[in-house]
Order: structure tokens, then sequence, then C-alpha cells
């Protein structure tokens, strides 16, 4: 906009102001100014585009589809297409030649100033618009406006291939260290989630899936979807404990937590699926020596059981299947915890079953048909801790005089 403020205040300038008029009469040498100033213009036209491939080109090792993010981005072909029709212009008015008639001839150079005022505007926001593709950071968020289009579009595949984009950059800054990177990466493919199944939930769609050879088929492409991006989080999962990243780790935990719940407000069937993956998860985790990893995966499960018991109407639904999964998942990592310090205190370890249990006992749960088989898979896990605590109890110490040997 300063360039075209600017150049309607010249235009205005010279449209009304007698001098400068007289003075380009007296020198009819400004047909031959339009000619370089036409080239030179084409030419930075030409050399911006071509100099800005080659930085496009090195971002490309953080994911092939950043060319092609690019190429169809609409806004970059309208402002290059108006920065070569600026110079078009003018070299067709140096071609023509401007009219002898002194209104005309002022009419004409005021276009052109004001023209100019817009390809220095069209300059300035080509620059502007092309560091979006060269910083990483905003490139996670150009990758989900486009995967939201692909969830509204019923594009599955093309949404698959933008969920491997943001993958793809998170496994390559991963490597390169870029942890916060990777975290936004990761990040973003749960705000996809929740906006795939926010789309599923409208009046549309509704309607769509209605019949009942339809539901069937809707339901595979749920599934296909859902299961595409905990596999790609695995992955990314998988190369962090490589590269020791527990901050890593333990943010997937957390991000394949929150799947769950915006799973569990869609479907509670879809609630098993990101707590399985989160399970095998952590078990790398837990596996490579991470401490913090395991406790966040802990604190998340039973945040998502709280979160089922408030936030989501249970009265007539199947609860056993993600009460279950958070009991199975709770599980393992207690027993891979205490396997791996034995010193832990067993009353740490058996804290999350009994907010579990607490929250079971509560009025909306007393009446659920499912309650009392949670709650009898909830007595088997106490009973096995207690178990193991009797146990603990009656192994002796070693004496000091040992532990010194």
């Amino acid at each position: 906009m300063i360039g075209i403020l600017v150049s309607l205040a010249l235009a205005s300038a010279f449209y009304l102001s007698p001098y400068p008029l007289q003075l380009v009469l007296q020198m009819p040498l400004f047909n031959l100014l339009l000619i370089p100033v036409g080239v030179v213009t084409l030419f930075i036209t030409a050399l911006v585009h071509v100099l800005f491939l080659y930085p496009l080109q090195r971002m490309e090792k953080l994911s092939s589809r950043i060319m092609d993010l690019y190429c169809k981005n609409s806004k970059q072909r309208l402002v290059a297409l108006g920065m070569l029709l600026y110079s078009l212009i003018t070299l067709v008015m140096a071609g023509v030649g401007l009219s002898e008639d002194a209104a005309a001839f002022r009419i004409a150079v005021a276009i052109w100033i004001c023209l100019t005022g817009v390809y220095i505007d069209l300059l300035r926001t080509f620059f502007k618009s092309s560091l979006r593709f060269l910083n990483p950071m905003s490139l996670t968020s150009m990758f989900t406006a486009e995967a939201k289009k692909c969830v509204r579009r019923d594009h599955d595949l093309d949404l698959c291939q933008w969920i491997d984009a943001l993958t793809e950059l998170a496994l390559h800054s991963l490597a390169r260290a870029q942890v916060q990177l990777s975290a936004n990466a990761i990040d973003q493919v749960a705000i996809i989630e929740q906006h795939f199944l926010n789309c599923l939930k409208s009046l549309g769609h509704t309607a769509v899936t209605s019949h009942e050879g339809r539901k069937e088929e809707v339901a595979e492409e749920i599934n296909y979807v859902l299961f595409y991006m905990f596999q790609r989080l695995e992955l990314i999962n998988e190369k962090a404990v490589e590269y020791a990243c527990e901050s890593l780790t333990t943010r997937i935990a957390t991000i394949l937590g929150k799947m769950a719940i915006a799973g569990a407000k869609f479907d509670l069937s879809l609630t098993a699926f990101p707590l399985h993956f989160l399970g095998k998860c952590v078990q790398k985790a837990q596996e490579k020596g991470f401490v913090d990893t395991p406790f966040q995966a802990t604190c998340t499960l039973v945040e998502v059981a709280k979160t089922l018991a408030t936030e989501v109407n249970i009265t007539y639904m199947d609860i056993q299947t993600p009460f279950l999964s958070i009991i199975a998942q709770l599980e393992k990592i207690a027993k891979r915890t205490f396997k791996a310090d034995k010193s832990m205190g067993l009353m740490i370890l058996r804290q999350p079953f009994l907010t579990i249990q607490a929250m079971l006992k509560t009025e909306k749960f007393a009446a659920h048909q499912d309650t009392p088989v949670i709650m009898r898979d909830l007595d088997r896990v106490l009973s096995e801790f207690d178990a193991l605590e009797m146990v603990m109890k009656s192994i002796p110490s070693i004496p000091p005089e040992l532990k010194q040997e």
C-alpha cells in the first residue's frame, strides 16, 4: 500500500502541475525512458523468481511437498502475473508512443506512475509471501491448511499425503536437532484430526452417511485416516527414541491422549485406537530408559478417563472398551516402571488406579451397566499390587556390610 499511496501522490502532483508537463513536452525522451524501465522491471521479475528457486529447493530437504505447495499457491501466481503485466504495459507504451495531446499525455503518464507504485507493492508482496515458504514454522501451518481443504472436499488420499508431509518435516527436523519444529509438526497432526472429526459431524456429511450402505464405507474411511495419523506418530516416536529425544516422546504421548479425547467425543469406540498406539510409543521409550515419558503418559491416561467422565454423555454408551483400554495401558506402564526401578514405592504406581476407582464410585457411574465389569478389572490390578507388596515386604533386607562388598 505504501507504493500505491506514494504513486498516487506523485501522479496527482504531475497531473495538476503544469511544469513537469512542459518539461517533458520540451524533452520528448520520455518514450525512450520507458524502454529501459520496462526491460529492467522485466529482468527484476524474472531474477527474483529464479533466485528464489534455489533456497526453495534447499528447503525441500525438509519436505518434498514444499515445491508442490509453492506451485499451487494462487497468490504467488497472481503477484507474478501483475509484475509481468506492468513490464509489458510499459514496453507497449514505449513502442506505441504517448499521445502528443496535452490532456491525454497527462492522463497516460499519471496512470503509468500509479502502475509503478502497484509494481513496487507487488514486489514487496512477493518477497513477504515467499519468505513464508522459507520459514519452516510457517510450513507446518501451510501444510495443515492444505490438509483441512482435503478434509472439506472428502479427498482422503490427498489428506494422507499432507499428513506424510508433516511427518517428513518432523523426521528431518528431528535429525537436525530442531526439536521445536518437530513438536510443532506433531501438534498439527492433532489439529487435523480434530478438524477431520468436526467435519464428520457436519449436517452435509451426516446426510450423506444416513444410508446404511454408506455408513460402513464411511466407518472404514474414518478408521483408515485415523490409523494413518497414529502410525505416522508412532514412526516419529521411534525416531525420537533413536535420537534419545525424550521431550518429543513425551509430547507424542500427550498428543495421542488429546486425540483419544477427540475421538471419544465423536464416538467412544474410537478411543481405544490412539490409546493402543500411546502404549506402544511409551513402551519404546521405557525400553530406552526414559523416565519422564511414562510418568507423563500415566497422567495423560488418567486425564482421558476424567474427560470421559465429565465431558462425554456415557448414559447409554458402551464404556467398557475405552476404560478397559486405559486400565490395560496403565498396568503395562506400571509393570515396566517397577521392573526398571524396584525401589519405587508401590503406592505411586497404585495411585492412578485408585483415582479411576474413586471416579467409578460416583453417582454418574453407579447406575451404568458396564461399571461392574470395569470395577472387577480394577480390583484385579489392585490385588496384584497388594500381592506384590506382600512379596516385597517378605524379602529380607541386605545387610549394609554386604552392600559395601
